[in-house]
């Protein structure tokens, strides 16, 4: 097995907060609803509940905060930072290199 360390940015992962709409039939029940989103979440919503369809809102897409994060980052910057090359095959292994809280990662 051979392997080689890259550190040369390849890709950047950013964390947004964006809303979906959920459009229910006309027959929709609003205490159904209402108990399936506390016990389950929105995502718990189905066709008996009365789901008829969803959408992305893609203009409503905000990157998220470090602080509506729980102080965890929200952009990262990754390399494909080791090529091991097994049996024939590269394979390469994305490794975070910076972030917008620990800043450079030196792991």
């Amino acid at each position: 097995m051979k392997t080689k360390e890259n550190n040369k940015p390849t890709h950047i992962d950013v964390k947004y907060t964006i809303w979906e709409r959920i459009h229910l039939n006309e027959d929709a029940d609003l205490e159904k609803i209402v108990k399936t989103i506390e016990e389950y979440g929105a995502d718990g919503i189905a066709e008996e509940d009365g789901f008829n369809e969803n959408e992305i809102l893609y203009d409503t897409t905000e990157e998220l905060s470090i602080k509506d994060n729980k102080g965890d980052p929200t952009v990262e910057i990754f390399t494909d930072d080791i090529e091991t090359t097994a049996r024939n095959r590269k394979i390469y292994i994305s490794k975070c290199i910076w972030d917008n809280v620990n800043k450079f990662n030196q792991e």
